[in-house]
């Protein structure tokens, strides 16, 4: 891992520590649901840029949202990726490094670093995630749960309705 990156990371647990160390008493279960959490932190193919994952929790709706954040090493310069809904996860750069692939919404989407809209590349319904590239950029895997009796995805997609429709 880069040496910056891993300074970075340093740096912010550093201070997120030192901004809760104000008052000296027991960590309490509201203290430690609260805390934001870094990770899956993957560096840019040219080194420059490092994308992260960023958990913000809220008590109030007993749920945690994730969205990527990337930061430039050069000028330290943040700026939140994703902002959704539903939890972003699992950055992954392209090659060339001006797209990054994600997983939302059960799926894997693409968003170019220059800000045009993330489109969605996958269309499965047991869904898709954890993007990998070939060394030529040219293709990618992903991984998916699906039935093992089941040929095809028309199957799998009949086997998920019948679990959605079941009782038990």
């Amino acid at each position: 891992m880069n040496v910056k990156v891993v300074n970075f990371i340093f740096i912010l647990f550093s201070v997120s520590t030192l901004l809760l160390a104000g008052e000296k008493r027991a960590i309490t279960f509201e203290d430690f649901f609260s805390m934001q959490r870094l990770g899956d932190v993957k560096v840019s193919p040219d080194g420059e840029l490092v994308a992260y994952t960023l958990s913000i929790p809220n008590i109030d709706e007993n749920k945690i949202f994730t969205n990527i954040w990337i930061i430039n090493l050069k000028t330290r310069e943040t700026k939140q990726f994703t902002e959704c809904e539903k939890s972003s996860s699992g950055p992954a750069w392209s090659p060339d490094g001006k797209y990054l692939y994600y997983n939302h919404a059960g799926q894997i989407w693409k968003k170019a670093l220059s800000g045009e809209e993330a489109v969605q590349v996958t269309d499965f319904a047991s869904g898709a995630s954890g993007t990998v590239f070939n060394t030529k950029g040219s293709k990618f895997l992903f991984t998916s749960e699906v039935y093992p009796e089941c040929p095809d995805e028309d199957c799998n997609k009949k086997k998920l309705e019948e679990v959605e429709n079941s009782k038990v």
